[in-house]
């Protein structure tokens, strides 16, 4: 049962009158769920964030393992591509734009599982709430995914830039025959 005071600042005296009246209830005021959420909510960042940071340092550094592998197997065709008259910027963009392009391909085919997972779930995380979820706007959604496919491009492109360099100022010849090394 929810219980509309005129005065805000007597909730808790109202609360209190209630319990006193009505025996076996429990009242929660507003003031109370929302310190409850807050505290909550404190208490998930505190490992979250943590966890966030480390899961990004990770894929930083797994971005940069495969796209030294990758270039380092493309030293050749990168060879072939200076020889043939590509400046060291045209090879060097192509790597990295290749880069962007899988990244920002990855973090969308990431985001389209999740929220695969969470169709599939839907019912059941709304449940677990007791209070009412508000979702953000559509808009907010669409515009969020859009920095999160972008943002994995971007670091896939900043994981490239250094190994692609290397091979890109590579001569032709060295990056032909010794592919790279």
């Amino acid at each position: 049962v929810m219980v509309r005071v005129d005065d805000a600042t007597r909730a808790d005296e109202v609360a209190r009158a209630i319990e006193a009246e009505v025996e076996g209830v429990q009242v929660l005021t507003a003031g109370a769920i929302t310190k409850g959420v807050t505290r909550d909510l404190a208490g998930l960042m505190t490992w979250l964030l943590p966890v966030a940071g480390g899961a990004l340092l990770l894929s930083v550094l797994l971005f940069l393992v495969l796209f030294s592998a990758i270039t380092a197997e493309r030293a050749r065709e990168i060879g072939l591509l200076r020889a043939l008259g590509a400046t060291e910027r045209q090879a060097l963009t192509s790597l990295v734009g290749e880069a962007a392009l899988i990244g920002t391909l990855g973090g969308a085919a990431g985001l389209g599982v999740g929220l695969g997972l969470y169709a599939i779930f839907q019912n059941k995380i709304l449940f677990s709430y007791v209070l009412p979820f508000a979702w953000p706007s559509l808009l907010t959604t669409v515009l969020l995914a859009v920095a999160v496919a972008l943002g994995c491009g971007l670091l896939a492109a900043l994981a490239a830039a250094l190994p692609a360099r290397r091979i890109a100022r590579l001569e032709p010849f060295y990056a032909i025959h010794a592919q790279g090394r």
